[in-house]
């Protein structure tokens, strides 16, 4: 689609438009446009003339206005601050006197972590001597993977050689690195989101298997 040829700047609006009316003034009539057509397109140019600096002298003044409240403001931020923290600090202080001056209420009770129902998503990668664990929402993208908010970390569980499933550890951050020594093995991997105690475990992801040795 071609570019609007009506110029968005209000500047080159206003001259544009003047130039326009000069033209049609001039030669308007032999292109077939009638006298009423043209008297209406110079009065809507004149009311953009005489539109233009009243705009301007308003911006002027805005940004006036605006820099001399931010300045104000500024000014009152400092004894706000000063009285916020020797209310806080004041032996009589109470939630209802904080709300009551407009003050922040702090939190001093620690909300606990409810495990949630998600379940991670795992992407092994073996190497020579480790296998690199990817888990999370997108364990292929490590610059979008994340996990639930109400997760810590998570668990990593594997199983070699179809043995017995161990806790090989727990990990606050995907990837988790897995140090592999001896010869090649089959290595099966699940994952579960934990929160902050340690037995608040969620679902365990699918089983994933790979090959590595060191």
């Amino acid at each position: 689609m071609a570019a609007d040829f009506v110029p968005s700047n209000h500047d080159e609006f206003k001259t544009k438009l003047e130039q326009l009316e000069a033209w049609l003034v001039t030669n308007g009539a032999a292109f077939g446009f009638a006298a009423g057509e043209i008297t209406d397109f110079t009065g809507k140019k004149n009311a953009v003339v005489a539109k233009l600096p009243l705009k301007k002298n308003a911006d002027i003044a805005a940004t006036a206005a605006n820099s001399e409240l931010e300045t104000a403001e500024n000014a009152a931020k400092v004894p706000w601050r000063s009285i916020n923290k020797r209310v806080q600090a004041h032996p009589n202080k109470t939630d209802a006197i904080l709300i009551a001056a407009g003050l922040p209420v702090h939190d001093t009770t620690a909300t606990p972590k409810v495990v949630g129902p998600e379940v991670p998503a795992v992407l092994l990668v073996p190497g020579v001597g480790k296998i690199v664990i990817h888990w999370g929402t997108d364990p292929t993208n490590e610059q979008i993977n994340t996990k639930p908010a109400w997760a810590s970390g998570a668990n990593i569980y594997i199983s070699i050689n179809n043995g017995a499933e161990q806790l090989a550890g727990f990990d606050p951050a995907s990837p988790f690195k897995y140090i592999v020594t001896g010869p090649a093995a089959s290595f099966t991997v699940r994952v579960a989101y934990r929160a902050t105690k340690e037995d608040a475990i969620g679902t365990k992801s699918a089983p994933v298997t790979v090959s590595a040795g060191g």
